[in-house]
């Protein structure tokens, strides 16, 4: 019975505390005499409230740590979810309560820090849903487990600027050009606006779909107009459809038991579903003065070959930080066309082999408050060299498609509703085969 009560005991402390407020509200009042304090305002009664029930709390929350650290008490102590205190008792002889005093001070309230998402939380510690998931799925394409359907609608803008020597001619003693030196600039604007949908199957399984559409417009120019080394021409044109569209899978590996790293194995196809490269005719510029300058008649949206992507991303998070790596290689499929010249009065068919790629990136996201992250990352894409080859011929290499792209990332993330986050993003080239600049916005929706 004794031991009942004693267990008892600190609800019984509260409700006697809770019953007793009344009469402490009514106290605070009246002073000692016993009559009652006229003039006294409402902020005033209601502070005095206050502190009487902040009073009675540590009071009970005092009496509680003291029938936990009792002596005679084999205790556990431990903190819940809500950060409440557990304690489980070995059952051992019953003591008068005032043997049970500790020197130790109430337990303070459990803090709570903000964890980072971990893009692809496994079911012993998930996704925690915070904006660094939402800035490294949208700006590094790894997914987040724990949202069941997110839809994203996202517009990017590209700038190019490419100058290239064109020699024309040959060399005599092996030091002397006999011929042309031209220089040509090739100036690119590029808007791509992306529909992607993300599903996740389980929580190890996602999968994305994205749909580009881009519109190009190129602007060429050359010297040499009316023979003239000081004079320029120009000429422009510009092309719009649907990009090659592409699909993904994700699937987190397992977590080991000491490991606090997530491992993302990824796969991606890609079809050819825009405008190919292969065939677009060269023709004169308009000027009649300058038969230096030749501009294609239409701008590709796309490579025009069917490609698959392995990748592996790793993700660890160091609150209020979350660190992520990636590598991928992708491997282009050869596929035949119907024309592969650039010569207006000749067709080639052939098969084309687009030379395959390594890409690697790291960053980090970073949480500036509940609402919003930033993130910094470097991505690099080293291009294999592409090949030609004509019905009944061999294969040729292209000397320069080869390529080294290497890109600075930056990015702002900021949740406007618990659904609806707006994630803005600048990539600045850092090799002369990148882009010198592109600026985008997305829009991810989570259902």
């Amino acid at each position: 019975m004794k031991r009942h009560y004693r267990r008892c005991f600190p609800a019984l402390s509260l409700a006697a505390s809770l019953a007793l407020l009344p009469l402490c509200a009514w106290s605070a009042d009246h002073d000692e005499a016993g009559t009652i304090v006229t003039g006294t305002s409402p902020e005033s009664h209601f502070s005095r409230q206050e502190e009487a029930i902040r009073r009675l709390q540590q009071r009970v929350d005092y009496l509680e740590q003291r029938a936990l650290a009792s002596p005679d008490l084999k205790t556990v102590v431990g903190r819940g979810p809500a950060g409440t205190a557990s304690a489980t008792s070995a059952g051992t002889p019953e003591q008068p309560v005032d043997a049970r005093i500790s020197a130790n001070p109430p337990l303070a309230p459990a803090t709570q820090t903000t964890q980072a998402t971990q893009a692809g939380g496994n079911a012993a510690g998930g996704s925690a849903g915070t904006v660094q998931g939402t800035a490294i799925t949208s700006t590094q394409g790894i997914p987040l487990f724990d949202n069941r359907f997110s839809f994203e609608q996202g517009l990017t803008y590209t700038h190019y600027d490419k100058r290239s020597l064109v020699l024309s001619g040959f060399l005599a003693l092996d030091a002397i050009l006999l011929g042309k030196v031209n220089l040509q600039q090739i100036r690119t604007d590029q808007f791509q606006y992306d529909l992607t949908g993300r599903w996740n199957l389980s929580e190890r399984l996602s999968a994305d779909f994205n749909v580009p559409v881009v519109y190009r417009n190129s602007t060429y120019i050359s010297p040499g107009a009316g023979s003239a080394a000081s004079a320029f021409s120009d000429g422009s044109n510009h092309s719009g459809s649907v990009g090659d569209i592409n699909a993904g899978v994700y699937f987190q590996m397992p977590k080991g038991a000491t490991s606090d790293i997530d491992w993302i194995v990824s796969a991606r196809m890609k079809a050819p579903t825009g405008r190919a490269p292969f065939g677009i005719k060269l023709v004169e510029n308009t000027d009649p003065n300058n038969n230096n300058l030749l501009i294609p008649t239409r701008q590709p949206t796309g490579n025009g070959i069917w490609a698959t992507t392995l990748g592996l991303s790793l993700l660890k998070v160091t609150d209020p930080m979350v660190l992520f790596a990636n590598l991928g290689y992708t491997y282009n499929f050869k596929r035949s066309f119907a024309d592969l010249s650039s010569s207006l009065t000749t067709v080639t068919p052939g098969e084309a082999k687009i030379g395959n790629a390594w890409s690697l990136g790291a960053g980090f996201a970073l949480a500036l408050n509940d609402k919003t992250s930033a993130s910094f990352s470097y991505a690099q894409l080293l291009q294999q060299v592409s090949r030609l080859r004509a019905d009944g011929g061999d294969w040729v290499r292209q000397v320069g498609s080869d390529s080294n792209s290497a890109s600075f990332n930056a990015g702002l993330t900021h949740q406007l509703t618990p659904r609806l986050s707006m994630v803005g993003t600048l990539s600045m080239g850092l090799t002369p085969d990148a882009p010198n600049f592109s600026v985008g916005i997305k829009f991810p929706y989570t259902f």
